[in-house]
């Protein structure tokens, strides 16, 4: 019994991918939004300036049963650590989790960190978390700090649908491309992105603003290359050039299922109506250079009224809950 690094080269990768994927699914087999393969082999290879990934596995008998995620943030939030825990279902309840959790704790601390955050996923109507995940956080001193809802939403969404949807937005020009960001928009970028992290509903979650950075939005498109991603982006540009809301998705290589990363309109921009019109522009675009993508997923805090009434009008349905949990060391 014991506890290694997995790195994407080595040749234990696939076996740790495969208990990975299976830990994943089970149980939320038409909800659950693993990685790649692929995918993580770049997001373990491929290196950003602002953070550092790391998966570890558990042996039994030289075989894996289990896996541990960390994730370091090395700019902002350095007294942060994310984690993630899983066990082969048909190994549970035999302490490799826990095992795992203390090492990864370990391996924060050692790193510098005092507060780890942790996702729990759990079915739509049942208040049980898939596979007493909660239970076994609450145990080991986490607290749910936060709760999300996954939407989903069915493509294709009809045209004349969405352009019924589409507000008026004057004063604002809409710009939508694919890859990557144009070059007189990245700085823009750069800085309404990094407020994400503080301007969307947080809870209790610890976490301190995130510093723009042009360098690092440049890394994570030769990251998503890497990957076989494409960025499907929408934007509100003022008339001065600012960018007052944005919204991006994520179509991965072989998966019908595209992904919403952020959405946001600028605090002094808002009542505009303008986090519907980059929704539905970016729509648009998405199926309209990927008719292969049949879905987009979503997640959105529960106390984010504003941003869930934006996807139930575009169309998206809950399809699951998720906790975000946190321990301060």
């Amino acid at each position: 019994m014991g506890i290694v690094r997995v790195e994407p080269d080595a040749q234990l990768f696939d076996e740790w991918y495969d208990v990975y994927r299976l830990a994943h699914v089970h149980g939320r087999e038409a909800t659950a939004l693993p990685f790649s393969r692929r995918e993580i082999r770049a997001m373990l290879g491929v290196p950003l300036p602002r953070s550092e990934q790391r998966v570890y596995a558990v042996l039994d008998d030289g075989a894996v049963v289990g896996g541990g995620w960390l994730y370091l943030h090395l700019v902002d939030n350095t007294n942060r650590a994310e984690l993630e825990v899983w066990t082969y279902p048909e190994h549970a309840r035999r302490g490799h989790g826990s095992r795992m959790l203390a090492h990864l704790e370990q391996v924060a601390v050692a790193e510098g960190r005092s507060v780890l955050g942790a996702e729990v996923p759990w079915v739509l109507d049942s208040e049980e978390p898939v596979g007493c995940r909660s239970a076994f956080m609450l145990a080991h001193g986490y607290a749910n700090v936060l709760s999300d809802v996954q939407r989903r939403l069915t493509l294709p969404v009809a045209d004349d649908a969405l352009a019924a949807l589409m507000p008026e937005v004057d004063g604002y020009t809409l710009r939508t491309w694919t890859g990557s960001v144009p070059e007189e928009l990245v700085a823009e970028w750069a800085d309404v992105v990094a407020s994400l992290e503080t301007e969307a509903p947080m809870g209790d979650l610890d976490y301190e603003e995130v510093t723009p950075d042009v360098e690092e939005i440049r890394a994570e498109e030769r990251l998503a290359h890497a990957q076989g991603r494409v960025s499907v982006a929408a934007v509100a540009v003022r008339p001065d050039g600012r960018l007052a809301a944005y919204s991006q998705i994520y179509v991965a290589a072989d998966d019908p299922i595209a992904y919403q990363w952020g959405t946001l309109v600028r605090r002094e921009d808002r009542g505009h109506r303008l986090g519907l019109a980059v929704k539905v522009a970016n729509l648009r675009l998405l199926q309209a250079r990927f008719p292969r993508v049949t879905s987009v997923s979503t997640y959105n805090a529960a106390s984010n009224v504003h941003m869930i009434a934006v996807n139930e009008a575009v169309g998206f349905v809950p399809t699951e809950r998720l906790g975000e949990f946190q321990k301060h060391l």
